[in-house]
């Protein structure tokens, strides 16, 4: 399955979590935020700039994850 993020240009590649909180996770869960379509980075990147691109120093990553990684639901 092929899923994306935004990131910055000198994290591409590391995909340790930071372990800090964000506005999907708590600080004890750390977590990457990826997204199913490229296209779902620009609306991300919208909260940073104001417009629908790829901010400066960024990128969209593209990751292949394996279909046998567990998937943990919002009940969760």
């Amino acid at each position: 399955m092929k899923l994306y993020r935004l990131v910055k240009e000198d994290r591409c590649g590391n995909l340790g979590a930071s372990g800090l909180a964000d506005r999907w996770n708590f600080a004890t869960d750390p977590c990457l935020h990826v997204k199913d379509h490229p296209a779902m980075c620009l609306v991300e990147s919208d909260l940073v700039t104001g417009l629908f691109t790829v901010p400066d120093g960024y990128m969209i990553e593209e990751l292949d994850v394996p279909d046998s990684i567990a998937y943990i639901g919002e009940e969760r």
